[in-house]
């Protein structure tokens, strides 16, 4: 729809349903009239600095501009019985130099869950960003593995917790209602220098524990969720073209899920755009 007579600034926009119920919403199309709810801040994108456009002549790639209108591109696409993994380039509207978003839906019977990895530069010096988090519910709780945020919603509720960077401040929006659709306005907020991860696990209550990684090299994170003695997860990317290492694996590729059995053998394990494991 970019070049129709308005656009949504929703480009790479994930919305997130927990047993049939919308727990991450779109609020872009909340009110059919006028410009306000097609703007970034009503879509679940990252933008930086309190920076916001809307789907009119505000957006600098809004065309006339010299710059033209782009949309995002689909880098990578995996679809299997049991992960589905996919990758966006979204750097022109998001405007920023580099602006991909991975989201990974590993389809445990048992558990469902879902992985959303960004990996964003404004610029090369320091930034805040602001990974925005449309709910249905009350986002509660600091996004800790320790103290992960719970959306409740239609009785069901979804948790969500961030793995990278170490440092995450959730600020809680208020609730608000548009044309019957009651939602919260949230933010994830990250400070980075340069290449800047932010990884989170979005899930519906069955983790027993999160640990860290064993001894990652600098350019590599993500964890490991133990959901029962035997389904033990392990969650590896890296944030530049180099290999993602720690104590154990070394992944050549993207992102890797690893599942281990209680006898910590490995059961299954799948790879986003790898060559190696």
């Amino acid at each position: 729809d970019e070049w129709m007579n308005h656009s949504h600034e929703d480009d790479g926009h994930v919305d997130l349903v927990n047993n049939g119920v919308h727990h991450v919403l779109d609020r872009g199309y909340a009110s059919p009239a006028g410009y306000p709810q097609a703007q970034s801040t009503q879509h679940n994108i990252v933008t930086v600095g309190g920076q916001d456009f809307l789907g009119n002549a505000t957006n600098p790639f809004h065309p006339p501009s010299p710059e033209g209108r782009y949309l995002g591109s689909l880098e990578a696409k995996c679809l299997t019985p049991s992960f589905d993994y996919m990758r966006g380039d979204h750097r022109f509207m998001w405007m920023m130099e580099r602006a991909d978003r991975t989201v990974v839906l590993v389809k445990d019977p048992a558990e469902p869950f879902a992985i959303v990895l960004d990996r964003v530069r404004k610029t090369s010096g320091s930034h805040t960003y602001e990974q925005r988090w449309n709910t249905a519910g009350p986002m509660n709780g600091a996004g800790t593995p320790s103290n992960p945020v719970t959306i409740t919603a239609g009785q069901q509720t979804m948790k969500a917790a961030w793995l990278a960077p170490a440092q995450v401040t959730i600020a809680q929006g208020a609730q608000e209602t548009n044309a019957g659709i009651t939602f919260h306005g949230n933010r994830a907020l990250v400070s980075g220098v340069g290449d800047t991860p932010i990884l989170s696990i979005w899930y519906g209550g069955g983790i027993q524990s999160f640990s860290p990684l064993s001894a990652p090299a600098s350019n590599t994170y993500g964890g490991v969720v133990t959901w029962s003695a035997d389904r033990v997860d392990k969650i590896i990317a890296a944030i530049d073209q180099n290999p993602a290492t720690d104590s154990e694996h070394t992944l050549v590729g993207q992102l890797a899920w690893i599942r281990r059995d209680a006898s910590g053998a490995i059961i299954e394990y799948a790879m986003g755009e790898g060559e190696q494991l």
